[in-house]
């Protein structure tokens, strides 16, 4: 695969050529850093998206899960390493199922968590 990165005017973007195909794609946001407090991340990993828009995304290093709104705007984050259960060692990915149940993988736990909102 090949990838080229450029801009046109002042929108930046990603040329993906590959299979004899190519994709163009618009940057458009990015949030979070290195660390361990709200918006930030040890290893950013999996990613998953409700109905409503808010995204999930695996904190790895962390042993947590940090949900965003659709903007990247920090909402809560739950997750810390253990073996109980809300907690991971080794979380991998996260998805949302049609009823707004959170999936989480852990690994190193061989077991799969749901979550549910409280409000749910």
């Amino acid at each position: 695969m090949i990838i080229l990165v450029g801009s046109i005017s002042s929108e930046s973007f990603v040329y993906a050529a590959g299979a004899g195909r190519g994709e163009q794609y618009v940057f458009m946001a990015k949030w979070g850093s290195l660390g361990t407090a709200n918006n930030q991340f040890k290893q950013a990993g999996g990613i998953g998206v409700d109905a409503l828009g808010h995204i999930y995304v695996v904190d790895h290093g962390n042993d947590r899960i940090e949900k965003f709104d659709s903007n990247g705007t920090f909402i809560t984050a739950w997750g810390s390493h253990g073996t109980s259960n809300g907690q991971f060692n080794e979380v991998t990915d996260v998805t949302v199922g049609l009823a707004g149940h959170v999936y989480v993988s852990d690994y190193g736990n061989n077991n799969v968590q749901v979550f549910t909102h409280p409000t749910s």
